[in-house]
C-alpha cells in the first residue's frame, strides 16, 4: 500500500487511481486489524515467557506493527495534500 501511495502519477488516470485507493485505506486497515491484533498477542506471549530476540530488529517489528495503521493514515493525509 505504501508504495502505491508514494507513487508519482504520470497522468490524470494514475492520479485518480491513487486517490481512490487512498479513500479505501481505512476500510482496508480495518480488515487487517485482526491480523495485527494476533501478531501483537504473539509478542505479548513471548514477553510473558521472557523470550530473548536475537537482534533488536526483531523486537522493533512489534512496534512497527503496532504503529503501522496510524503511520499509513498519516502518510495518506500528507500525500493527499500533495496531490491536490
Amino acid at each position: 500500500m505504501r508504495e502505491s501511495i508514494i507513487f508519482k502519477p504520470k497522468d490524470v488516470e494514475e492520479l485518480t487511481s491513487i486517490l481512490q485507493m487512498m479513500e479505501n485505506i481505512p476500510q482496508d486497515l480495518s480488515s487487517f486489524q485482526d491480523t495485527i491484533d494476533d501478531c501483537l498477542k504473539t509478542y505479548d506471549i513471548l514477553e510473558v515467557y521472557s523470550y530473548k530476540f536475537s537482534n533488536r530488529k526483531e523486537l522493533d517489528k512489534r512496534w512497527e506493527i503496532f504503529g503501522a495503521p496510524k503511520d499509513l493514515l498519516e502518510l495518506c493525509e500528507r500525500r493527499k495534500d500533495e496531490l491536490e
